[in-house]
């Protein structure tokens, strides 16, 4: 393709999960409702971005050898952000329902922030240790 347009997607949804959680906290602290539609808001952002980035994650993953050490590793940051993404749609479609899950909605953001972020690491670790989705490669 002769872009990282992988590369690019990420940082959306790198930034809008946790801006959510956020968002989130703030909430309760909040009166009215204007944090939780701006976190509903900011998880259709992350969402979105991903399905892109996930696209194009799978055209990177298409192009590496399956007997390199990569391989292994971009399987793993896949299988793990899919995880993460399906969460993440979870916690959307229950708000979006009209459902309240407190305390258990904000355990489960953290829990998939924090996976988010391994995950992440290990797409670093494709891009600069291995350049995966580098066209110098």
């Amino acid at each position: 393709m002769g872009h990282p347009v992988h590369v690019i997607l990420i940082h959306f949804p790198t930034a809008l999960y946790p801006f959510s959680l956020v968002l989130d906290i703030l909430s309760l602290f909040e009166v009215g409702n204007t944090y939780i539609q701006t976190s509903q808001l900011a998880l259709l952002g992350g969402l979105s971005f991903s399905i892109l980035a996930m696209i194009f994650g799978v055209i990177d993953l298409l192009r590496i050898n399956t007997k390199e050490i990569a391989f292994d590793i971009t399987v793993k940051h896949s299988v793990m952000n899919f995880i993460w993404f399906t969460l993440f749609l979870i916690l959307f479609l229950v708000r979006w329902k009209g459902h309240d899950l407190g305390v258990i909605h904000l355990s489960l953001s953290c829990l998939g922030n924090i996976g988010l972020f391994f995950s992440n690491y290990l797409g670093g670790e494709l891009v600069f240790k291995h350049q995966i989705g580098r066209e110098e490669r």
